[in-house]
């Protein structure tokens, strides 16, 4: 299996803008692996090698967790709901190329996400609705590649006011759904989607 092979099962990408497609050299390809703290993937290194980022599907790919419920659980003590997602559509990815529109940016995704996504979080691509696909490299967690859906983001205060303790770090996961370890298993698991 290889992300070259899907991409193009997939239908092929396209630059979401009119510029030629921008591979990252090796030296950005690092200093965003110092700004996040981990390594990328060798699949999704080699993806941004070379295609960059910024990049739109042809077709209309989507994309499922492996489960609907999230990584992390509310007790049933607290009253929190636990919510359900069944997928998304899979619009852009960002990318790191000064051409591209600030929010197709990772710096945009990096400092608009910062503080709302689980720790070591690098948001990979958005559905352009809110929800991210985002590689997370977690260590008490398998590493590898989670949905976070905007719908249901937790909320330090809310928690407290709901529950009347202070929300614990493993509940930053309560949005979060694991999609697959790599980058080349992300998308065989996706599909064009067709509307009947």
């Amino acid at each position: 299996m290889n992300y070259r092979d899907e991409l193009q099962r997939l239908g092929g990408v396209t630059r979401a803008t009119a510029d030629a497609f921008a591979p990252l050299d090796p030296f950005a390809i690092r200093q965003l692996e110092r700004r996040i703290g981990f390594e990328l993937p060798e699949d999704y290194r080699d993806f941004l090698a070379r295609l960059g980022g910024g990049l739109d599907f042809k077709e209309e790919v989507a994309s499922e967790p492996l489960r609907d419920r999230p990584e992390y659980l509310h007790a049933a003590d607290t009253g929190l709901a636990n919510p359900t997602f069944a997928g998304s559509i899979v619009a852009t990815f960002f990318g790191a190329d000064e051409r591209l529109p600030a929010h197709l940016g990772f710096d945009w995704a990096l400092r608009n996400y910062e503080g709302r996504l689980p720790d070591r979080s690098l948001p990979v691509a958005t559905d352009g609705a809110g929800n991210l696909v985002c590689l997370i490299d977690a260590r008490e967690r398998r590493p590898g590649f989670y949905w976070w859906d905007h719908e249901n983001e937790w909320d330090e205060s809310d928690y407290r006011q709901q529950t009347g303790k202070a929300m614990p770090a493993e509940a930053k996961y309560q949005n979060v759904y694991f999609i697959a370890e790599s980058f080349s298993r992300l998308l065989q698991r996706a599909f064009v989607f067709v509307d009947d």
